[in-house]
């Protein structure tokens, strides 16, 4: 669903998608996807005391076999392009991997967020392994797509890499001209609320001081944990109430 409105609602593109996503809303899509999952074997193996060590395994080596409802559907799909999210971190991302190389089309490939958000079982010996292989999979995309400028910036040099942000509801053809909307000379109220750590600080402090060279006065109000800006701008954003607790 991340990219329902870049894909989906568009007529540019025929899609299949296919998912290991078992909470997916098939009731409210347009489309059947196609499902898979490990094996029967592999879902006894995540279900005991030994889930850190054997899905920490499974995250670096998918154990090296593309599911065959993947293979027969993708073959006869016979697709322009491979499209996975690599980020968070999935073995998915892998199984994709498999399947654009044996078709021999291109891979395409998201980074969403950082190999090890959300929920993410490995046993810690793993996760720097599990980085590497995170980050060397953004190096052998044929093409990888970026939430942010400091997605990319984490992520390093890549030939064909870009930034793709995410897209709201649809927006008529014909828009005007934007200007922030000020009422009695209150300034234009910009909120984020979320996690500051990583690269968000520093992406939220560059938007910062790109907004003091604008005519129009813009307030910001950011709520989260963990700021990763520079210690000057922290001070900084304190003092003009910017940085805000979450309980506020």
């Amino acid at each position: 669903m991340a990219f329902y409105r870049h894909f989906i609602e568009r007529s540019d593109f025929e899609v299949k998608v296919i998912t290991n996503c078992g909470t997916f809303p098939t009731q409210t899509v347009s489309y059947t996807p196609t499902f898979f999952g490990p094996s029967r074997l592999t879902n006894r193996l995540f279900r005991t005391r030994l889930l850190p060590w054997f899905y920490g395994l499974h995250s670096l080596t998918a154990w090296g076999r593309v599911p065959p409802v993947v293979w027969e559907t993708a073959r006869e799909f016979k697709p322009d392009a491979i499209f996975t999210i690599a980020g968070s971190w999935d073995y998915s991302a892998l199984v994709a991997e498999q399947v654009a190389r044996r078709l021999k089309v291109p891979l395409v490939a998201s980074f969403n967020d950082w190999f090890n958000y959300g929920w993410f079982p490995p046993h810690p010996v793993y996760h720097s392994l599990i980085e590497q292989r995170f980050r060397r999979f953004y190096r052998e995309a044929d093409l990888a797509l970026c939430t942010c400028e400091g997605m990319r910036d984490a992520l390093g040099p890549h030939p064909n890499s870009h930034i793709l942000y995410p897209i709201g509801a649809r927006l008529p053809e014909r828009l005007p001209s934007f200007s922030p909307f000020v009422v009695n000379g209150r300034a234009f109220v910009v909120v984020f609320a979320g996690s500051l750590a990583d690269w968000y600080g520093p992406m939220l402090e560059r938007l910062v001081k790109a907004a003091q060279s604008c005519s129009v006065p813009v307030e910001f109000r950011f709520y989260g944990s963990n700021p990763s800006w520079s210690p000057e701008f922290d001070t900084f954003a304190r003092s003009q109430n910017i940085y805000r607790s979450p309980s506020i």
